[in-house]
């Protein structure tokens, strides 16, 4: 009797396991074939080469997200292939509007982006503790921004493609300023050196 019902409790069990799967296949299913007719906002996922979703297959990744006439246009989260993610508005596949991208290797950025690239004011956190925030251009920091980095020095100035250009403050760990100007990421030309002391040459 003991022997009949433990089979018929293994019985049981797996006829659960195995209703909770088909479920959860027919649910992905249903919104794919909802994708691929309906009109309204639904959502997508798209595999590297498979022919299952061939609508909206991405070579890139896996699209979760909002779409809009069957393109993918909106908000969502794309988990790429690389390890990288991206979370946030979307027209056509590219990264446009506000989100948030986290690299596979622990960088991190968060702010505008304008066809793929970082543009506008965000913060970038690189796995080396090093920080940013201000503006950006063309993938670049361009503009004005603070830049830390991890042993707690400080750049607050103008950046033109990555490097300090312009005019700006840089603070060292002793407690020294440079405020002057900047030429190719060096300080160069006019500018006042503060020492700790407070003592200035200029």
């Amino acid at each position: 009797m003991g022997v009949k019902n433990k089979l018929n409790g293994r019985r049981v069990f797996f006829t659960t396991i195995g209703l909770i799967i088909a479920i959860f296949f027919s649910l992905i299913f249903y919104n794919a074939i909802k994708t691929k007719y309906g009109t309204e906002k639904k959502y997508v996922m798209s595999l590297k080469d498979s022919n299952e979703f061939e609508f909206h297959e991405l070579n890139e990744g896996v699209y979760v997200g909002s779409v809009s006439e069957n393109a993918i246009t909106g908000s969502g989260t794309f988990y790429y292939f690389n390890g990288d993610t991206y979370k946030g508005d979307i027209v056509e596949e590219i990264k446009n509007g506000t989100g948030n991208l986290v690299l596979a290797n622990g960088d991190s950025y968060s702010g505008g982006f304008e066809d793929g690239l970082k543009s506008g004011t965000g913060n970038i956190d690189w796995a080396n503790g090093n920080k940013y925030e201000g503006e950006f251009s063309n993938d670049t920091l361009t503009g004005n921004g603070t830049y830390t980095y991890a042993d707690g020095a400080s750049y607050t100035g103008s950046f033109v493609g990555g490097q300090r250009y312009g005019t700006g403050i840089f603070t060292y760990l002793d407690g020294s300023i440079y405020d002057g100007k900047w030429i190719d990421d060096q300080y160069s030309g006019t500018g006042t050196y503060t020492y700790p002391d407070g003592s200035v040459l200029e």
